[in-house]
């Protein structure tokens, strides 16, 4: 039931369909806490989601998907590269909505 669950959770990796792939992974999940595949699966699809709201602009949306990415996965290289960036970004930035220049 857990390979059905993770097939279907990961067999379109569109924005759209993030939230159906995390219902899908969370009920795997459900079935098994202790299962690495799906703890796995969960944060690899969370952190795909999060990099495409960045490349949205959406990164307060990014930052928070990515902490979910790590609570998952502490150690997802890729998410702790993004999470620093988005950090520090905006830290640069002087306010929403303002021009840098």
């Amino acid at each position: 039931m857990i390979d059905v669950h993770c097939a279907a959770a990961m067999a379109d990796m569109s924005p759209e369909h993030f939230a159906d792939a995390e219902r899908w992974l969370n009920c795997a999940y459900n079935h098994d806490p202790t299962n690495v595949r799906v703890r796995g699966l969960l944060a690899e699809r969370t952190y795909r989601h999060a990099v495409e709201l960045d490349r949205r602009g959406e990164r307060d949306e990014a930052i928070e998907a990515l902490g979910k990415c790590l609570t998952w996965d502490p150690e997802h290289a890729d998410a702790e590269a993004l999470l620093r960036r988005l950090n520090r970004d905006g830290r640069n930035r002087r306010g929403r909505g303002d021009v840098l220049g």
